[in-house]
């Protein structure tokens, strides 16, 4: 017996993925926040601190913000990773920030550092 529905494919939620390149690959849903580089970069300070609770995206919104950065990925990958996302609407601030910066990243997560419960 035939029936007239159309399957979907079902998208999971990406639940404690840390790396954004990870993320945008795995083809999970996740809320885009890419708007957040643009205000890091024209809201700048000396000292940016965030105070989220625990699982609220800390570590995965700095590494979208380190991606977005590095002058440490070809360039046509970094495009990739950011195509579709709000960021890529801010076209003068992609041409002038995407990809020009020396990063040094080191995350804090206990399994980052080593430090397994």
């Amino acid at each position: 017996m035939e029936t007239s529905r159309t399957s979907h494919k079902r998208k999971g939620v990406t639940v404690g993925v840390d790396d954004f390149a990870k993320v945008r690959e795995s083809g999970t849903l996740w809320v885009d926040k890419s708007f957040l580089i643009e205000r890091f970069i024209c809201d700048a300070h000396e000292c940016n601190v965030l105070l989220r609770p625990r699982r609220f995206g800390k570590s995965l919104n700095l590494s979208m913000l380190k991606y977005f950065l590095t002058d440490d990925l070809d360039t046509s990958y970094q495009r990739k990773l950011f195509e579709g996302l709000v960021i890529t609407k801010s076209v003068e601030l992609c041409e002038s920030h995407m990809g020009k910066y020396p990063v040094i990243f080191q995350g804090m997560s206990r399994k980052q550092l080593g430090m397994y419960p």
